[in-house]
């Protein structure tokens, strides 16, 4: 807000499609299955080959898997499929260099230009990897979402398979900013004015992913998961001194703004509903 005006509502600012240096195209693929999610990630696997000869006009492609586990039979399945067809139809071309690497699996998947990368994985083969596959080396890296942060691999077709992650000891969908920074390592400003997302996730959730995709699903707060470290923070800080000071900052919170505007998304005990929130 104007600290002159603080009458006046903040000032937005809309920052769309246009901003981008590289246009994404998005796509949602849903399918159809009665399954578990680990039943489910393999039927994934067999509809991955069709999107990426559909999408990846043999560019660089990252594939985003649900577990580590997933990223190596992802891997090795995308490589005995190359190894099977002729050159001519293959979708991405076989390393011109040996590449030195460790770990067996890895070594083998390698040679037809496709790797695994998670955290369990030897730190030089992982460097090994990303160096590889930013000179051209590796054309298929599939990996967990942990390398949509941190490091800088740009790629032309990201395929995000599977819309859950084993996490805990129990599936659970991505958080929608883990999505969005998966989907955003497509686009290669060097190389690239066009580049491809493509979500892979059960029929019932496209409407979802869609909305994601397109800006339209509304963000909610999750201040309240840990809203007792962030008051004993504020207090060690002297910012929240007493029950007024206490409201007050929690007045000037996400959380308190959709709280008014949506407060049974929150379940929170006691009456939180707009008129009553105090």
């Amino acid at each position: 807000k104007d600290r002159l005006n603080p009458h006046l509502p903040a000032h937005q600012e809309r920052f769309g499609e246009e901003f981008r240096p590289v246009k994404l195209e998005k796509h949602v693929h849903g399918f159809s299955s009665n399954s578990n999610d680990f039943a489910f990630d393999k039927l994934c696997d067999t509809k991955l080959p069709e999107l990426i000869a559909k999408y990846s006009k043999k560019k660089p492609i990252m594939v985003f898997c649900c577990t580590r586990k997933s990223c190596v039979l992802t891997a090795k399945s995308l490589a005995n499929l190359w190894t099977t067809k002729d050159s001519r139809d293959r979708h991405w071309p076989a390393p011109t260099q040996r590449l030195v690497i460790r770990d067996n699996e890895l070594r083998n998947t390698i040679t037809s230009g496709v790797a695994f990368h998670h955290a369990g994985l030897d730190g030089l083969d992982r460097h090994t990897v990303e160096k590889s596959f930013l000179e051209g080396q590796i054309s298929v890296i599939c990996c967990t979402s942990t390398l949509a942060v941190g490091v800088n691999l740009p790629c032309h077709l990201v395929i995000v398979k599977n819309t859950v992650t084993w996490q805990d000891n129990s599936w659970k969908e991505y958080a929608d900013l883990e999505m969005m920074q998966m989907l955003g390592r497509a686009g290669r400003p060097q190389f690239d004015v066009s580049a491809i997302a493509v979500i892979m996730t059960r029929q019932e959730k496209v409407q979802k992913y869609e909305r994601i995709m397109s800006g339209q699903e509304l963000l909610e707060s999750s201040l309240h998961l840990n809203l007792i470290d962030h008051l004993n923070a504020e207090i060690g800080l002297g910012t929240i001194t007493d029950l007024r000071s206490a409201k007050k900052w929690l007045a000037g919170t996400f959380l308190y703004v959709r709280l008014k505007q949506n407060p049974d998304h929150y379940k929170l005990d006691g009456d939180t509903s707009s008129h009553n929130l105090e």
